[in-house]
């Protein structure tokens, strides 16, 4: 529908009749969706063409060569803010107030894509309207020259959802609000004002996660970086659960612990000071986890280390928003304010005490200057976001520290993680979870158990003693696997209790009171609560059902035998009886809870007697029973049979207001004024919740420790249970044993990925480390499982540091601090790194940080640049690791060289994977066994034969092969001649000091 004319209140009822517009699957080809996700400046003429009038244009202020920032500043200047828009003044004033209030909105948030509320709609004008189209396949319309998509009430949160995770755009809600407080919403339906309720970034999202949301935390990372030591300071937070993680990085020159932190956590945005992040952070960010970028826009310089302080403790001070203050003083008692937590108190300790012990103290040499940045940073850009009080406020706050995590627990950098196949796998055309490690162990039954079993995966554990626990409670449990299988698929049933949880919490600020639609918000938390707590009664009654009563496990122990099932209950009944819920699932509080809210309902039900008498009136009049009261969702009508209303039969005082079959509907004088009336007690059941909704989520909130207590028990049997359901699933499996230094005896290991999906080509291998030698060099050929057996022996060492069973017959092994893993590469364009420059920086990384009690896999290293200069690379590298570093080290090659070298080393030892090779048809038969000895050749030319390549091409290299394999025979017997000549050397060498000390003897 076009029109070129009309008021905004006719328009508000002519989108009411449009319910239906739920977000369409749009057809990328045709639409092109998505090709520019950050960037409104497409060509809108050919969006929309048959939707709008074919002379429409955009104002020129919005036209590519007009546009500027609220500065006055065009694209083309450095300093361009395209967070704003400059409107001209005059053009604002002939707005109606209406589009004056939206593009106030707009004019300070040019980037974003505006809802804007629009009677019982939200509209998006102009150009976030073509996006709509572009992206969901919508209809542009046009009310007067304003192109829009109309979308409804409903509807929005989706709306909202696919934006931010596809487009990677924040969305604002603009809403129809008070001009003072929420106790005057929607008073007067005149005059209305329009505030932005609603800023919701792609790692601020948590209104409407329900429980087909992904189980993965959903982190938001703040970061800021030094311009002098390019040190990093870190928050990152999940809005989800309210945990917050915080770390200092210094020395981090390559980005090797950022990098690995992107890796662990995927953070699905990155928010920081304007300029203030290198190409290469930023690079590592685009690559690794794909984020969201925002920035603060006013280019400011670091905080003094006081004014943080102060700010925080501000924070956690105040009294919450000015509505708060209009409730009177027991109120206010009951509005949460959390204590200023412990972790900042640690650090200005340690901040004053260093202050005073030097004089000349500057802030930036202080150890958590940039930890700090980033934390205020956070601070602030939740504030803009509306979501201080209700995330920042009532967050936990930890170091995540990646050095001192190293000291608990195995580290497993990105290269690791990447290469291991620790949480996705790589497919190049796309990254899945499917084929990974945490693919291989997951049986959790509950969202929050998997995320409880991807953070043991992202640090095993260390303490033998703690290992050893885990091991004692799934054998445990795979001894009575039915009954906890059970009594999980029941808490599965209860939903992600964990965000759940997050969610009531985020009720307990009386900000969160505000409405940011027509549907009533306290109606909508109470439920959530309600419905919380009646999961919370079904888990307490399965704790109080579970058969078995007695365990040798300590940690099954703390979990069933030891939670303070009676303080549950006590909570539960005393929540419970302040709710009373409907036939409709609708929450209210119970009669007799709160007086005011009792006169309203009250007054609320004579007003509707009332309208049930003039109905009654009707009846009579017009002589028929058929004739009833209806609640629609806008109003309520007298239904009156068609028949005896058609033409002149109708009163004078019925006046339409809708139809359906058989039956027209009427108000009355009598009943308009009476709706009146039922507007005004609505209004005044808002005012009553608001202060009965503070104090209800006021219980919860004091009991937040209890309550997460409670899940992390649950979240530890979820993840305990899917390693001992796991276990029952394995061909052959074992639980490992602990012993001292450089013990490593795993025998008959199946590779973990290939069991889960039945691979009929699993051959098992062992890999010992005897006594004396740390280093095992392996050759083979192509394509004959040398990195296949380098990955399953990481893996079941990480296996083993989390407390699961392994898929092998027997695994003795010492305590891993840490695996290195380098495995391939390939050039990093974003980065600027070719493969030989990634491939020593990883290698770097291995010399400098291994320890005698790591595990290093280094696979064909010295291939990214010439065959002399590898083997040189290769030779120093194996030889420094033996000597100096003395790990446990896998190291494969095709540099047969190599062997010949370390022949005469007691600490190496030469394996190949096992083949067989038919000379007359030139075809090799991988056997993929690991065995003592080791490969004359890589049959390199074979493989390629099997691969495919043209004959000619095959015949060719065969040829060159044999040249080349000549002259290294000839340099082989050089070496061989050499060693036997320094052994000679060496030999005579003792003689003659043997000589010397007998003579002096003599």
């Amino acid at each position: 529908m076009i029109s070129s004319s009309g008021s905004d209140e006719s328009f508000e009822e002519e989108s009411h009749k449009n319910k239906n517009n739920k977000p369409k699957k749009a057809n990328n080809k045709k639409n092109g969706i998505f090709e520019q996700k950050s960037n409104l400046n497409f060509n809108f003429s050919e969006e929309g063409k048959n939707d709008l009038n074919e002379n429409f244009t955009l104002p020129f202020f919005l036209q590519k060569e007009y546009i500027k920032d609220k500065e006055g500043r065009s694209p083309s200047d450095p300093n361009y803010d395209s967070s704003t828009l400059h409107i001209p003044v005059k053009i604002l004033s002939n707005e109606r107030p209406l589009y004056q209030q939206y593009w106030q909105v707009k004019s300070e948030n040019y980037d974003k894509l505006v809802f804007f509320r629009l009677g019982r709609n939200f509209m998006c004008y102009y150009e976030d309207a073509f996006l709509m189209k572009r992206m969901f396949d919508l209809q542009v319309k046009m009310w007067g020259n304003k192109p829009f998509v109309m979308i409804w009430d409903s509807q929005y949160p989706l709306y909202i959802k696919e934006t931010l995770e596809k487009a990677n755009k924040t969305c604002i809600v603009v809403d129809q609000v008070s001009k003072k407080t929420i106790q005057k919403y929607i008073k007067i339906k005149i005059n209305k004002k329009r505030e932005i309720t609603q800023i919701i970034s792609k790692g601020t999202y948590t209104d409407f996660m329900n429980t087909n949301e992904d189980y993965n935390e959903r982190f938001m990372m703040v970061l800021v970086e030094s311009q002098i030591d390019s040190s990093l300071g870190i928050a990152l937070i999940d809005c989800t659960t309210h945990k917050v993680l915080l770390d200092d990085i210094k020395g981090d020159k390559n980005g090797n612990y950022l990098r690995t932190i992107l890796r662990k956590y995927k953070p699905v945005e990155v928010y920081s000071k304007k300029n203030n992040l290198s190409l290469q952070t930023k690079n590592l960010c685009k690559i690794i986890s794909k984020p969201q970028f925002n920035f603060e826009y006013e280019n400011k310089s670091f905080e003094p280390l006081e004014s943080i302080f102060q700010g925080l403790k501000d924070e956690f001070s105040q009294e919450q928003s000015d509505v708060s203050l209009q409730l009177n003083q027991n109120q206010q008692q009951n509005n949460i304010k959390r204590e200023y937590p412990e972790i900042f108190k640690k650090i200005e300790t340690l901040y004053i005490q260093q202050k005073e012990k030097d004089e000349d103290f500057m802030d930036q040499s202080f150890d958590y200057y940039m930890l700090l940045q980033s934390v205020y940073l956070l601070l602030n850009y939740l504030k803009f976001l509306k979501l201080n009080e209700n995330v920042f406020q009532q967050s936990t706050f930890e170091f995540l520290d990646e050095k001192t995590q190293s000291n608990d627990y195995l580290v497993l950098d990105s290269h690791a993680i990447e290469n291991l196949d620790i949480f996705e796998v790589n497919q190049i055309t796309k990254i899945q979870e499917e084929g990974s490690l945490l693919d291989f162990l997951d049986y959790t039954k509950t969202k929050f158990g998997k995320r409880k079993l991807k953070k043991w995966l992202m640090y095993p554990l260390k303490n033998i003693k703690q290992i050893q626990e885990r091991q004692t409670t799934v054998q445990e449990i795979l001894e009575n696997i039915n009954y906890f299988e059970d009594f999980l698929k029941k808490i599965q049933l209860l939903g992600d209790l964990e965000r759940n949880l997050s969610k009531v919490f985020n009720s307990s600020q009386f900000s969160r009171l505000n409405p940011s639609s027509f549907d009533n918000f306290s109606h909508q938390r109470l439920k959530e609560s309600f419905l919380f707590i009646k999961n919370l009664k079904i888990l307490h009654q399965n704790f109080l059902e579970f058969p078995l009563k007695e365990f040798s496990s300590n940690i099954l122990k703390n979990i069933f035998q030891k939670q303070d099932l009676p303080k549950l209950l006590d909570l539960i009944q005393k929540i419970e009886n302040q709710l009373f819920q409907d036939e409709n699932g609708n929450c209210f509080p119970k009669p007799g809870i709160d007086p005011t809210y009792d006169e309203i309902l009250k007054n609320m039900e004579q007003i509707k007697d009332e309208m049930n008498q003039e109905v009654n009136k009707w009846r009579q009049k017009l002589k028929n029973l058929d004739i009833k009261l209806i609640k629609t969702r806008l109003q309520y009508e007298i239904q009156v049979p068609e028949s005896i209303v058609q033409g002149q039969l109708k009163p004078k005082e019925f006046s339409l207001t809708s139809k359906v079959k058989g039956y027209q509907r009427f108000q009355t004088e009598q009943i308009i004024q009476l709706l009146k009336k039922i507007k005004t007690e609505e209004i005044n059941i808002q005012k009553a919740l608001a202060p009965f909704c503070i104090t209800f989520f006021h219980q919860f909130f004091s009991q937040r420790d209890f309550f997460y207590k409670i899940l992390n028990s649950l979240s530890d049997l979820d993840a305990l249970f899917s390693l001992a359901f796991n276990a029952q699933k394995l061909p052959v499996k074992c639980l490992p044993s602990f012993h001292k230094k450089n013990t490593f005896i795993l025998q008959n290991m199946h590779h973990p990925q290939l069991i889960k999906y039945k691979s009929k080509s699993i051959v098992p291998n062992d890999t010992i480390f005897p006594k004396n030698v740390t280093a095992i060099l392996i050759t083979g050929p192509n394509m004959g499982g040398k990195s296949t057996l380098l990955r399953q022996t990481c893996l079941a060492v990480i296996l083993a540091q989390i407390g699961a069973f392994v898929p092998a017959e027997k695994f003795e092994m010492s305590i891993k601090d840490r695996i290195f893993c380098r495995i391939g590469a390939t050039d990093n364009l974003m980065e600027g790194k070719s493969t030989f420059q990634i491939e020593m920086e990883e290698t770097r990384n291995i010399v400098n940080e291994a320890t005698e009690d790591s595990l290093v896999l280094l696979d064909e290293l010295g291939r990214g640049t010439s065959t002399y200069d590898g083997v040189c690379i290769a030779y120093a590298v194996l030889k420094y690791l033996v000597e100096k570093t003395k790990c446990l080290c896998l190291f494969s090659t095709h540099y047969h060289l190599l062997v010949d070298e370390f022949l005469l080393y007691d600490s190496i030892q030469s394996y190949f994977m096992n083949f067989s090779f038919d000379n007359q048809q030139q075809k090799i038969h991988f056997e993929y066994k690991f065995v003592r000895g080791f490969s004359a050749k890589s049959f390199a030319v074979n493989v390629a034969q099997i691969a495919g390549l043209p004959y000619q091409i095959v015949e060719r290299a065969g040829e060159v092969e044999k040249i080349i394999t000549q002259e290294e025979q000839k340099l082989s017997n050089l070496i061989l001649v050499n060693q036997k000549f320094n052994t000679y050397i060496q030999t005579l060498q003792q003689d003659l000091l043997m000589l010397q000390q007998d003579l002096q003897i003599d």
